[in-house]
């Protein structure tokens, strides 16, 4: 709608922070992505499309309010949880990437997740950064309906967290999969509050320090000297784990990858279970 659209002027649209990433330290066919088609693109059409997005997420925000509206005429909101919620999120060129992607950045994952419920939410307003996964909403709409679910499910309820009531074991870590955009590739990634790893079968890995690089800029995986030809060692003793990173960044590796196999032996991801050689290639995990 126009008048929606014209909200936005596309001259005072700020880039992302990460826009001008080179991506030289990231797989490469985020590289491919970027340099084949976003970039293809002037500063002046970026911003427009940018503006255009935010004017389709104000289309949306009226359509919800519309939602929103009949509940109340009809009497149905006060005992009923309105869940705003998108199934992934859309780059709009940080990193110079547009839509999602093979990439997991945090763009491509971090979705909204806002809920009205007048007669169920406590102390309503909050705002919780407890690390949330889509596939918690299952069990918490089996709790709120007063049933059990038949399967162990891969979330869990946030029913406290709606009644405000203490968490005090709720994940450290949460995780993103794919099996492949149209082409395939496949990639698992888990995250923490403070670090993210992804494992990239099909090229280099990606570790991020989210506390002195939220923006996802430096792949600590990929430290300069990895594209230089392997040394042999003589002996099994003498040989090091490629590629090699300081001792303090191969400890969280280990961690986040050990966090990482642990949850896919729990779902039976039995793509990532495999002693092949060409494919088992892990730095940590079955086959190493």
């Amino acid at each position: 709608p126009q008048d929606l659209l014209d909200l936005y002027d596309p001259s005072k649209i700020d880039l992302p922070a990460s826009f001008g990433d080179t991506l030289q330290d990231k797989p490469r066919v985020y590289q491919r992505m970027r340099n084949q088609i976003w970039g293809q693109l002037s500063t002046s059409e970026v911003r427009e499309s940018i503006a255009n997005y935010m004017a389709l997420c104000s289309m949306q925000d009226r359509m919800l309010g519309d939602l929103l509206d009949a509940l109340e005429k009809t009497g149905q909101a006060g005992n009923t949880l309105a869940l705003f919620v998108g199934d992934h999120g859309d780059h709009q060129f940080a990193h110079g990437l547009l839509e999602m992607g093979i990439h997991a950045f945090k763009e491509s994952y971090h979705v909204p997740a806002i809920m009205r419920w007048p007669k169920g939410i406590v102390n309503p307003g909050r705002m919780v950064d407890d690390l949330v996964s889509l596939a918690d909403f299952a069990p918490t709409f089996i709790e709120l309906c007063g049933r059990q679910s038949t399967e162990r499910p891969t979330g869990r309820s946030l029913v406290r967290f709606i009644k405000n009531e203490p968490v005090e074991d709720w994940r450290d870590a949460i995780f993103h999969q794919t099996n492949g955009n149209e082409v395939y590739f496949i990639q698992r990634t888990v995250r923490t509050k403070t670090w993210r790893y992804t494992y990239n079968p099909f090229d280099f890995d990606e570790l991020y320090d989210l506390e002195s690089d939220p923006n996802e800029m430096k792949n600590l995986a990929f430290p300069d000297f990895t594209l230089q030809p392997p040394v042999y060692a003589e002996t099994r003793e003498e040989s090091r784990i490629w590629p090699h990173l300081p001792d303090d960044l191969d400890a969280v590796r280990r961690e986040m990858m050990a966090k990482l196999w642990q949850f896919a032996l729990e779902e039976n991801d039995e793509h990532l279970f495999s002693s092949y050689p060409p494919v088992c290639l892990a730095t940590y995990g079955p086959g190493q």
